[in-house]
């Protein structure tokens, strides 16, 4: 009889045992996968780029041509204090993705703008490439470009 006693305790022992593992394996396996699935919120934003900026003008809508998935992206900022639109130079311009998800931290994403003499903001408007005046944006990029 007490040997009965003391294969059942040994059997709980085992049972027991193999549940905790099998509870272990579990939590690592779903602790992997969830690593694994990591998504680019990024890549639901269009348009963010660097800036080409005549001197002297007064406003520029950096968001211009930026659009993002309503259904992942609840909205784009920028910041946009660093940039003195009255001297020319190099400065920095940082956009905010809020992801709608909120277990997601804010994704920041660094740029540049380049405020250039009038003469050089003509030149490369000639060249093709997007430039912002007091006129609005010279050729304008589709989101396709």
């Amino acid at each position: 009889m007490k040997t009965f006693k003391n294969l059942l305790k040994g059997k709980k022992a085992i049972v027991i045992l193999v549940l905790l593992f099998a509870l272990i394996l579990t939590g690592c396996i779903i602790w992997s996968n969830s690593k694994t699935d990591k998504v680019d919120y990024r890549n639901y934003v269009t348009g963010l780029r660097n800036w080409i900026v005549e001197v002297d003008t007064k406003e520029v809508d950096y968001l211009s041509g930026v659009s993002w998935d309503k259904d992942e992206i609840k909205k784009v900022t920028v910041d946009a204090k660093a940039v003195d639109l009255s001297k020319e130079g190099n400065y920095d311009l940082t956009y905010t993705i809020d992801v709608i998800k909120k277990d997601v931290k804010d994704i920041k994403v660094a740029k540049k703008v380049k405020v250039v003499s009038k003469e050089e903001a003509k030149e490369e408007a000639e060249k093709g490439e997007e430039v912002a005046t007091q006129d609005g944006i010279q050729n304008k990029k589709s989101e396709d470009d």
